[in-house]
């Protein structure tokens, strides 16, 4: 803090001046002498204000405080219908904001009162659901949980089978890690040793005269045991490479 008239200069815009010891009509009244340093250090005060608001500070307006007040409510916050804040408290926002370098929500998402679709918007419900006017399009993988169109979404999931000699071990069991209860659909195949592109399902028929191999869950619900069955199209030497995946199974399962 400067003491004005001591010859200090001026403590703006870091500290206030202060005007402690004023000056008084010396040694007569209506003949004062001024001092040297009351004026440099007024004068410096003065620089000082002007440096710190810079030229036109009221921009096209009468004053500072107008110009405050186009954007800012009385107790400084700033006026929703007009800026947006990245940060704070909640905004209710009027009008249409353009974000050119887009948007990043955090882990809040998005919010909002929809109860239906809008033309030309993408809106959201107080649920979280949120209606599309027009096609979605997905260049990346689409990961659903719930229903599609009321109805259970059926996902799939392909596990390999990994090392099997057919020709000398008759069955083998595979962990799925799903819940059983979810599982709608099971598909199992078979690859030969000579390419490996060959591929025959596991309850195959080649003679008509009954499947080569069968497939079921096990009590304990967690892995699925297939069988090969003695003399059939997997029972031969055809099957017996190890060190090598004997295929896949595909299982859809809600």
């Amino acid at each position: 803090m400067s003491e004005i008239g001591a010859g200090s200069g001026s403590s703006y815009p870091g500290g206030l001046d202060a005007n402690a010891s004023v000056e008084v009509n010396a040694p007569n009244p209506g003949k004062t002498k001024a001092r040297k340093e009351v004026v440099e250090d007024l004068s410096a005060c003065i620089i000082n204000i002007e440096t710190t608001l810079g030229v036109d500070p009221q921009g096209s307006k009468a004053t500072v405080v107008a110009r405050l007040d186009q954007e800012h409510n009385a107790d400084g916050s700033h006026k929703d219908t007009l800026v947006v804040t990245v940060s704070g408290h909640n905004q209710s926002i009027s009008g249409r904001k353009i974000f050119a370098s887009g948007i990043s929500l955090g882990v809040d998402g998005l919010y909002g009162t929809a109860t239906g679709h809008t033309t030309g918007k993408t809106v959201v419900g107080a649920s979280g659901a949120m209606w599309f006017q027009d096609d979605v399009r997905i260049s990346g993988s689409l990961f659903v949980n719930g229903n599609f169109n009321d109805n259970p979404i059926i996902k799939n999931k392909v596990i390999d089978i990994g090392d099997w000699n057919m020709n000398a071990t008759s069955s083998v069991t595979v962990a799925h890690g799903l819940t059983a209860a979810n599982i709608r659909s099971v598909d199992v195949q078979i690859r030969d040793d000579e390419t490996g592109l060959n591929t025959i399902p596991l309850d195959y028929d080649a003679s008509g005269t009954g499947a080569s191999g069968r497939y079921g869950f096990l009590p304990n619900g967690t892995t699925i045991q297939l069988l090969r069955l003695a003399g059939g199209t997997f029972d031969t030497t055809a099957y017996n490479s190890i060190s090598y995946n004997r295929g896949w199974i595909t299982i859809w399962y809600v």
